[in-house]
This record gives structure tokens, sequence and C-alpha cells, in this order.
């Protein structure tokens, strides 16, 4: 008799896999060329965040940025699904592709009590913590990161470190948030 967990696990990589091979045919590509990046960005607002979400949960880890390009504020987006060794990369909510992961180790431990959904652009340093705060499970305060060292180009920037989450700020406003899973380490 097979754990209900392995079924449930095989079920969900054989939706993934079947997701993926619908948007590879529905793309016409498996790689996006930066071109096709930019032309997905232009077509209209899509957000296929919510039926991932929908579809896989909250992602185990998540690295979310912001950049200008040409003028126009771009959210680059990463959700990790370690179980399922896969990757879910977006661009301003688009899905843009899926990349494989290694396969974890069985003790590593995974931050995924925060929700990307939570952390917005340019989103204030205080609501950031706040969020980052009320989100741990030991309610960790994200601590500030000396980056005096960094001289004139960090000046304006700001790094704290919570409960397996970094947030990146510049003037204050978030531009960068990550989690970070806790891996053991080996010995040799």
């Amino acid at each position: 008799m097979r754990c209900s967990w392995i079924v449930d696990l095989e079920r969900t990589l054989l939706v993934v896999a079947l997701a993926s091979a619908l948007v590879a045919c529905s793309s016409g590509a498996v790689e996006w060329s930066e071109d096709d990046v930019a032309e997905a960005l232009g077509s209209g607002a899509v957000d296929d965040r919510p039926s991932i979400a929908a579809a896989m949960g909250r992602p185990d880890t998540f690295a979310i940025s912001w950049r200008d390009v040409d003028g126009h504020l771009v959210q680059l987006e990463s959700w990790g699904y370690h179980a399922l060794v896969s990757r879910v990369d977006f661009a301003d909510g688009e899905f843009v592709l899926t990349t494989d992961l290694p396969i974890p180790d069985a003790d590593t431990i995974y931050p995924g009590w925060y929700d990307p959904a939570v952390f917005t652009a340019l989103m204030a340093l205080e609501d950031a913590l706040g969020e980052a705060e009320s989100a741990s499970p030991v309610g960790q305060s994200p601590e500030p990161v000396d980056l005096s060292d960094g001289g004139e180009d960090m000046a304006h920037m700001d790094l704290y470190v919570g409960d397996q989450i970094m947030l990146g700020f510049l003037d204050q406003r978030l531009v960068y948030v990550e989690t970070v899973a806790l891996a053991p380490r080996s010995d040799s």
C-alpha cells in the first residue's frame, strides 16, 4: 500500500508536467527570448500567479525584484516548488518559463509561511517589515544589515534579514524580497 502523500505528490507532478506541456505548446517555445518577454509585457494585464498558486499552492521559496525597464517598473518573480523540483518564473505576473531545481535534501526547512502576494512594488519599509514579522511563525522581526562598507553605491540602500527572509530597500522602498530554505550542512 502506498502512502497517500506519495500518491498526492505523483498527481501534482502529473499536473505540473501537463501544465508545462500545454504552456510549451501554446507559446510555441519553451525558452522565451527578450523580445518574447517584451511582447508579453506589452500585451495587456495578465496575471497567471493566482492560477499557479491555486493549482500548486504557495511556493516553498520565492524571490521578487522590481526593475526599471525603459521607464516601466517590471516585477520579476521566481517561485520555487522544491518537492516538485520546479521553479516558475513570472514577469509582471505573466508566466514566462519553468526550470528544474535540484532534488532537495529531505531535512531542508522551507519558509512556506510567507506569501509573495503581500509584497508589492515600492512598499514602505515599515509595511514590508511588518508583513515579514507577522508571517514569521516565531514573530521574528527582520534586523538591519550594516551596508556602510559598500560606500556611496549603498548609501540609499537598506537590507534586512529575518526568519528565512531577506528584504532590500532603496530610499526606504521595497525593491527586493527573497525567502531562503535552510538545508542541513554536509560535513564532508
